[in-house]
C-alpha cells in the first residue's frame, strides 16, 4: 500500500490552533508546476483558487476544487485560468464535497516564499504570530518516520522552514516537500506519487500536523486526478517517529 492508497478516513480536526488545510483544486490533465510562478513574496501575492492546473490542449478540460479552493499565488492561479479560457472557453472547474481543516481567524498569507493558509495566535502585542521564514527551524520534523497502516516509512529532512522527504515501497515513489511553521506546528505542501510499473505521477495536496513530539497526521485533501486516485480523495493517517 501507498500514501494516497490507504483507506481514506476523511480529514484531520486542526490540532491545538493549527493551520488549516487550506483548499485543494485539482484538474484531470495539464502542465505541473514552476517555481517562477508559485513564489510568494507578500501576503498579497497570495489567493484561493478554482484553477488547478494549466490545461495544454481541449481533451484536459474536466477539474474541480472544493474547501474554498487551493491557496496558491495570484501568478499561478491567472496562469491557470488564462489557460482554461485558452482551451476550454465555457467551461469551469465543478465544486466538490471534500472534507475541510481550518481554524478560528484563518487567513491567506506567505511565509517562507509559499502561500498558505495561517492562523491568527496573539504573540503578546496581539497580533498574528507566523513562522519567520529567516529563523524558522523546521528541525522538528526531521528524522524518520513510520505508519502502522501498512509499514511504510518516511525519511524527512529540514532546512529553516523548507521540508523535503522521501517514501518509498516496491511500487510507489514519494517525494514529499512542504513549508513548516513552527508556530502551528503544521506543514503545508504536496506529494508526489510516481507509479514505479508505469511513471504516472499523481500530485496530492496535504497538510501534516506535529500532534507531539514522536507523532504527526498527514490528511491528503485532494489529487490532481492522474493515475488511479479521484481528485476528491482524502486520507488522514498517523505516523510514529522512529529514530531522529
Amino acid at each position: 500500500m501507498d500514501i494516497g492508497g490507504a483507506s481514506a478516513r476523511g480529514g484531520v480536526p486542526a490540532a491545538g490552533g493549527a493551520v488549516g488545510a487550506g483548499g485543494s483544486v485539482s484538474a484531470a490533465g495539464g502542465s505541473g508546476y514552476t517555481s517562477d510562478l508559485d513564489v510568494c513574496s507578500s501576503d498579497a501575492d497570495c489567493t484561493g483558487c478554482n484553477w488547478g492546473t494549466a490545461p495544454t490542449d481541449s481533451s484536459q478540460c474536466t477539474g474541480s476544487y472544493c474547501c474554498g479552493g487551493m491557496i496558491t499565488t495570484k501568478k499561478r492561479c491567472e496562469a491557470n485560468q488564462a489557460a482554461w479560457t485558452s482551451y476550454c472557453p465555457d467551461q469551469f472547474p465543478t465544486a466538490a464535497s471534500c472534507s475541510c481543516v481550518g481554524c478560528a481567524g484563518q487567513t491567506i498569507g506567505c511565509v517562507g516564499g509559499q502561500c498558505g493558509l495561517w492562523c491568527h495566535f496573539d504573540g503578546g502585542a496581539g497580533g498574528e504570530v507566523r513562522a519567520d521564514a529567516t529563523g524558522c527551524d523546521g528541525a522538528a520534523l526531521a528524522g524518520v518516520w513510520w505508519r502502522s497502516l501498512d509499514g511504510l516509512t518516511m525519511i524527512l529532512q529540514t532546512d529553516g522552514c523548507s521540508v523535503r522527504g522521501t517514501a518509498d515501497n516496491p511500487y510507489y515513489h514519494h517525494t514529499v516537500s512542504g513549508t513548516y511553521n513552527e508556530v502551528t506546528r503544521t506543514m503545508q505542501g504536496s506529494i508526489n506519487r510516481t507509479t514505479v510499473s508505469s511513471g504516472c505521477l499523481t500530485i496530492m495536496t496535504v497538510t501534516l500536523v506535529l500532534t507531539d513530539s514522536t507523532h504527526f497526521t498527514l490528511a491528503i485533501t485532494g489529487t490532481d486526478g492522474h493515475c488511479d486516485l479521484l481528485t476528491t480523495y482524502n486520507e488522514a493517517t498517523i505516523w510514529l517517529r522512529t529514530s531522529p
